[in-house]
């Protein structure tokens, strides 16, 4: 009986958090659809910077079916990065990279993975994205230690440390501080080769 209530309750956890979940994607796209018919009735044609809050609902899309549906995760990760690369948008063009990388980890595609998220990094850091920087020196370090190459894992953690002390994101800090810690332990009780 002690066995079944741990699972009872990640079932009501899974359900309660995909309900919310569907709440958020029914909300994201009807603020796709609304935006796409004020652009309209706007008769805006040239891309605009209008068209950022597009790119923006269409990454929040994509983050929205992170570990429900890759497919259209990725669906909407193409899209944002179709749009932003047309607008010039390259804060868009990070998210969406980012986004690709998620989809490929999730699929345990680490080498697809690193590729995307070394993309997102690259414009994050043309652009000066301090916050997406951190989070792109994170998803690399994790990839790194997905494949048990630890000391690059390390580096790009206490890299997304640094800048995340540099941004006084402490939330974030604190996450990334307890990942790292538990990264070195995990480090010292692998077997030596």
């Amino acid at each position: 009986m002690k066995n079944l209530f741990p699972f009872t309750l990640y079932l009501i956890l899974c359900t309660s958090s995909f309900a919310q979940d569907q709440h958020l994607i029914d909300s994201l796209e009807t603020q796709l659809k609304n935006h796409k018919a004020h652009k309209l009735e706007l008769q805006i044609k040239s891309p605009s910077l209008y068209d950022t809050t597009a790119a923006n609902i269409l990454n929040k899309l994509s983050i929205a079916y992170t570990d429900n549906n890759p497919d259209k995760e990725m669906d909407y990760a193409n899209q944002c990065l179709a749009l932003s690369e047309q607008i010039g948008y390259k804060k868009g063009m990070g998210n969406a990279y980012n986004s690709m990388g998620v989809v490929n980890d999730g699929k345990g595609d680490y080498l697809s993975a690193l590729e995307f998220y070394k993309k997102s990094f690259r414009i994050r850091e043309e652009i000066g994205d301090k916050k997406g920087i951190a989070g792109s020196y994170n998803n690399i370090g994790l990839i790194y230690w997905k494949q048990g190459n630890y000391p690059e894992a390390l580096k790009n953690y206490f890299a997304s440390l640094k800048m995340m002390e540099q941004i006084g994101d402490k939330m974030a800090l604190l996450v990334l501080t307890t990942t790292s810690e538990l990264f070195i332990i995990t480090k010292a009780m692998s077997p030596k080769h």
